[in-house]
């Protein structure tokens, strides 16, 4: 009888093989077992709910496969398709183990295949493009792609990997600050970042392209709030506070992402006060001066307001985004009386 061994199993889960070394080993498999049809896809999961008047066919409707193991005992069915020993059988779902063994995700791409959530989707996502911004509604644009980029950096995957190690892949949590339309929330999400909270002072493009849009889905573990980031603040100090003076990390996030220019004061008390204090990562487009709203550096921080990377242009783009709405500097089309946003009292 040929069955494998654990032990083998044991070796390959212990391989990370590039994506070039493991197709070619895939292809090679798949001859094995395809020619007798022992192995097959299974249906697909997490698929987005389609609405009323749309087509599950659309371009933007994305589906999540899972590989699935097969058992000898679903494999013995193909018996009646030609196949004359159990042998034969036996030797191809050993193959098919041997190929889902090869190809499970490494630990950063786990979150997108092992959650059963259907996943967070604006319908915006896709859109952005290099070196140029896309109206999304009147407050807001999609930036361009360098930012979502820059935001699936090296830098909040170490915070990623960090809190995984940590506490497992549970509860890890991002602040999307100037979420918009919801590009950067899905990025976050992608990333493994499963419990968001993503605030605008402005509702629109997220109610255009993550609820209005029937290719749009948010999952209980994402939340949207309108509001600016001081008001937001507010209400975390008022629900937190208590908790930080304690030594508790509850409500503390595993990273934060600034999505509009901002003063170094703003980012480092978000940093500091906001972070996990282990491992917390901010990011954010932090002006080159004061109140300067022209020209930004791009800047990740740590719990402690250390600046650990920056750099003022990414690619072919020079770092330049929308001004932070609740200053009083801020000026122009994006700002105050123009855009109907209400400052604080």
């Amino acid at each position: 009888q040929l069955s494998p061994h654990p032990s083998i199993f044991k070796s390959f889960s212990l391989i990370s093989m590039p994506r070039s070394v493991a197709l070619p080993i895939l292809v090679c498999i798949s001859c094995l077992v395809c020619t007798g049809g022992a192995f097959s896809l299974p249906p697909q999961h997490g698929r987005r709910p389609v609405r009323a008047g749309s087509s599950s066919s659309s371009s933007s409707q994305r589906s999540f496969h899972y590989i699935q193991r097969p058992t000898l005992l679903q494999s013995t069915s193909i018996l009646e398709d030609g196949i004359d020993s159990v042998e034969d059988i036996q030797r191809r779902s050993f193959l098919a183990q041997v190929a889902f063994v090869v190809l499970q995700p490494s630990l950063s791409q786990a979150a997108e295949f092992t959650s059963t959530e259907t996943p967070f989707h604006s319908a915006a996502y896709g859109q952005e493009e290099y070196t140029n911004s896309i109206v999304a509604s009147r407050d807001t644009n999609i930036s361009p792609k360098e930012v979502y980029d820059t935001i699936a950096s090296d830098y909040l995957r170490e915070a990623y990997d960090a809190a995984v190690k940590e506490r497992g892949n549970v509860g890890l949590r991002a602040l999307d600050v100037g979420a918009g339309a919801g590009v950067s929330t899905e990025v976050l999400y992608t990333m493994g970042y499963h419990n968001i909270d993503a605030i605008d002072w402005s509702r629109s493009a997220w109610q255009k392209y993550v609820v209005d849009d029937p290719n749009g889905y948010c999952p209980s573990g994402v939340s949207f709030y309108e509001l600016d980031d001081e008001r937001y603040i507010d209400e975390w100090r008022a629900k937190f506070a208590s908790n930080q003076q304690s030594g508790r990390d509850d409500g503390l996030f595993d990273v934060i992402v600034f999505n509009f220019a901002v003063n170094d004061s703003k980012a480092a008390l978000f940093a500091t006060q906001l972070l996990n204090k282990k491992h917390g990562r901010l990011l954010a487009p932090i002006n080159t001066m004061n109140d300067y709203w022209l020209k930004q550096t791009y800047k990740v921080m740590d719990s402690g307001g250390n600046v650990l990377w920056s750099a003022g242009d990414v690619g072919a783009w020079s770092v330049q985004f929308q001004p932070d709405v609740t200053q009083d500097t801020c000026s122009g089309v994006w700002c105050a009386p123009f855009n109907g946003f209400q400052k604080k009292k």
